[in-house]
C-alpha cells in the first residue's frame, strides 16, 4: 500500500543547483513535487503564498502551476 508520504518524493536535487532564473547556484534546492500536497491543502486558488525563504523560487513554480499568487523574498540577493 503505497502513499504520498511513503513515495520517494525526497529525491537529491544537488548541492549546487541553479537558482531562480538559472543566474546562481542554491546551495539548499528541493524537488517541487514536496510542495504540492500542503500547498493543495492549505491555501486556495487565487490566494497568495507568502515565502519568506525564496531561494531557487521553488515553492513559487508551484504555487503559479496550481493557480495561486506568489510573493518571495529572501536575504541573499541573488534569490
Amino acid at each position: 500500500m503505497g502513499g504520498f508520504w511513503t513515495d520517494d518524493i525526497v529525491e537529491t536535487a544537488g548541492a549546487n543547483q541553479n537558482g531562480f532564473f538559472g543566474q546562481v547556484k542554491q546551495p539548499a534546492p528541493f524537488p517541487a513535487k514536496l510542495v504540492v500536497v500542503p500547498l493543495l491543502q492549505t491555501i486556495k486558488e487565487g490566494h497568495l503564498v507568502l515565502d519568506p525563504f525564496h531561494g531557487s523560487g521553488t515553492t513559487g513554480d508551484v504555487a503559479t502551476a496550481y493557480g495561486r499568487k506568489y510573493v518571495g523574498y529572501d536575504v541573499k540577493v541573488y534569490a
